[in-house]
């Protein structure tokens, strides 16, 4: 078949995913569908697999009216790469600072979920406007929404994608949190976030934080991305993730990438 038969089909049947209620599911297979991708273009390259030369610049190319010179720019030199988030958690990633930053105070403070009586933090308008909704009605937006991620925090763990499961949706302590956590608008655009809780003890514990661990500006390290890689994939054959996981850490030394 033909590059548009293949890609009406595959458009086909994702809309008739979509419609049966199930489309939230893809946005969990976009970044393994960028990545294969990748490889499969690598690979076709290799096998001298050409396409339209003026795809990029040409009437009706991807850059038609922009500056092509611009996807060159820093070429070798500069890495997009470097200024990916990675995110610890399984929910969006206006959330990631929040959680890191309650979990972190429940250790110093040795405070639990159920000593919580109310939860202000202040957030960036992105999250006033996309993310608040402290009762979501599935689980993908129960991952977008901030309240909702704060609050299954302090019950479970979030670095276990586990903890989001469709249970935590009718945990009834989660629901609880969730309404009494009261989002105040005037961070920066961001994902930065300000936090107060006031604890049944009447502690008041709060703090700031305007990044996660994962962000380009505090990057996970080689045991930290080890970590999350053996968590997502503790399912699978252990031996052979170990095998994938040092192909993927030494990744600019893999000669074939067929390999992976």
């Amino acid at each position: 078949t033909n590059a548009y038969g293949i890609c009406g089909s595959f458009s086909s049947g994702l809309l008739a995913f979509a419609k049966a209620g199930q489309g939230g599911m893809m946005k969990r297979l976009h970044l393994g569908r960028a990545a294969e991708g990748g490889v499969s273009a690598a690979l076709l390259a290799q096998r001298g697999f050409e396409a339209p030369h003026a795809i990029l610049e040409g009437r009706f190319g991807v850059c038609d009216g922009a500056d092509a010179s611009l996807l060159t720019a820093g070429l070798g030199s500069g890495f997009q790469l470097t200024t990916l988030c990675i995110k610890r958690y399984a929910c969006h990633v206006t959330a990631q600072a929040p959680v890191e930053l309650l979990r972190d105070l429940m250790t110093q403070h040795g405070f639990t979920g159920a000593d919580i009586r109310q939860l202000t933090l202040a957030v960036a308008d992105k999250v006033m406007s996309h993310h608040a909704e402290p009762a979501p009605s599935d689980l993908m937006l129960a991952q977008y929404s901030v309240p909702f991620c704060v609050a299954l925090s302090a019950f479970r763990d979030p670095a276990d994608p586990a903890s989001f499961a469709q249970d935590a949706l009718a945990d009834p302590d989660i629901a609880d949190l969730a309404r009494r956590i009261t989002l105040v608008p005037g961070r920066p655009k961001g994902w930065g976030v300000g936090l107060e809780a006031v604890l049944a003890d009447g502690r008041r514990i709060g703090g700031e934080r305007d990044g996660f661990l994962g962000c380009p500006e505090r990057p996970l390290d080689a045991q930290g991305l080890a970590d999350k890689f053996r968590m997502l994939t503790s399912h699978a054959d252990p031996s052979r993730m170990e095998h994938l996981l040092g192909l993927l850490l030494a990744l600019e030394s893999v000669a074939d990438c067929s390999a992976l």
